[in-house]
């Protein structure tokens, strides 16, 4: 789980702007092509993206969102055999010992584009939940690239920034995280 302080001010009227916000910015998979494709979803159901019912995702004073990130991925060995088995019938057919490079380079794209038509995304969901009056957010990923997706898609979205937090921004005393970070950093020193 990934801590992170929410940073700006929310306008009276958020709870209605984030409902058309979140909507704007709800996954939409209706492109067929190789990029990868994120946005919001249901934490019950990674297919429900129209947020029509207010209190599936404002719970009290919780926002609660799942962030859905598909990406295709082409079979590299199943690639390679289609683009041989292009070239070879494209040499066969114009009697050519040798395919020349661009009809080599339009080929392979060809089969990539085809080939990423008719692939499946693979799903991940990764959800969150973000107290609006302490501006804590929790999100269900330590991975850097996850994070970085959420971080633009929140910005995007609310207007609003995250910064990451550690264990010592829990800490209220001063004194004590100096003292700590003074011995965590003789201890790097050491090795």
């Amino acid at each position: 789980m990934k801590r992170f302080q929410v940073e700006g001010d929310l306008s009276k009227d958020f709870r209605t702007d984030f409902e058309e916000l979140i909507r704007s910015f709800a996954f939409k998979s209706e492109a067929r092509d190789n990029q990868e494709k994120y946005g919001w979803v249901s934490v019950l159901n990674l297919l429900d993206t129209d947020f029509l019912n207010y209190n599936d995702w404002m719970m009290d004073h919780y926002i609660v969102l799942s962030l859905r990130v598909d990406k295709k991925k082409l079979p590299k060995s199943l690639y390679k055999a289609k683009c041989d088995e292009a070239i070879k019938a494209w040499c066969k057919e114009h009697g050519r010992e040798r395919c020349p490079r661009q009809v080599k380079m339009d080929l392979k794209d060809t089969i990539e584009f085809a080939m990423y038509r008719q692939i499946l995304a693979t799903p991940k969901t990764f959800d969150l939940i973000w107290d609006i009056n302490t501006k804590l957010l929790l999100f269900d990923s330590h991975s850097d690239k996850a994070c970085d997706i959420l971080r633009v898609l929140f910005r995007n979205t609310f207007g609003l920034q995250l910064r990451p937090l550690s264990a010592l921004d829990m800490i209220d005393d001063q004194e004590l995280v100096d003292a700590l970070m003074l011995t965590t950093a003789d201890e790097g020193s050491m090795q």
